[in-house]
């Protein structure tokens, strides 16, 4: 097999490779151009910003993912809250299990015009058949009547103004 290519043309083919090489990727690192020192701090600032973002971002997401698991994961049986007896009203219940029955007398034609309900205690807005307003404050758990408030009208009042009456 004969060699038709000539030493010299290799060689000088070899080197216009090599030399456009070197201009498009150069070996020496002094041939880059460098960066302004301005365009350099503004690239480690931009760097900074972003390294300091992404980070925040992977940890709020480690946050979510830690708040679905543990939603997955707790049983039913635990989620519920437990609260101290004395703050719910409804555990005077629970330590008498009877239903209790009381009557509140009321006179012939009074009527009930409103109702107020506040944990053991209920409140009776009551029209009396003379026209008089009356609230009643019964303790519908023990059956009392805790008070009994009458308003009335006074007819020498310039202004109309209310009277309320306290009686035990």
């Amino acid at each position: 097999m004969i060699n038709n290519k000539s030493p010299h043309s290799s060689n000088s083919s070899h080197k216009e490779i090599d030399a456009l090489r070197q201009k498009i990727h150069p070996k020496d690192p002094e041939q880059e151009a460098a960066l302004d020192p301005a365009v350099e701090r503004v690239r480690k600032k931009l760097m900074y910003l972003m390294i300091s973002f992404v980070s925040i971002t992977l940890i709020l997401i480690l946050a979510v993912l830690a708040a679905i698991i543990y939603k997955i994961l707790v049983p039913q049986s635990e989620k519920i809250l437990k609260t101290p007896a004395h703050t719910d009203p409804h555990s005077i219940h629970k330590k008498i299990p009877q239903i209790a029955q009381y009557t509140i007398p009321l006179p012939k034609g009074a009527k009930i015009i409103s109702q107020s309900l506040s944990e053991t205690a209920l409140v009776l807005r009551i029209i009396m058949p003379d026209g008089q307003t009356k609230l009643i404050v019964y303790n519908y758990y023990t059956g009392e009547i805790l008070a009994t408030f009458s308003t009335t009208t006074s007819k020498y009042s310039e202004d109309s103004s209310s009277k309320m009456l306290i009686s035990p």
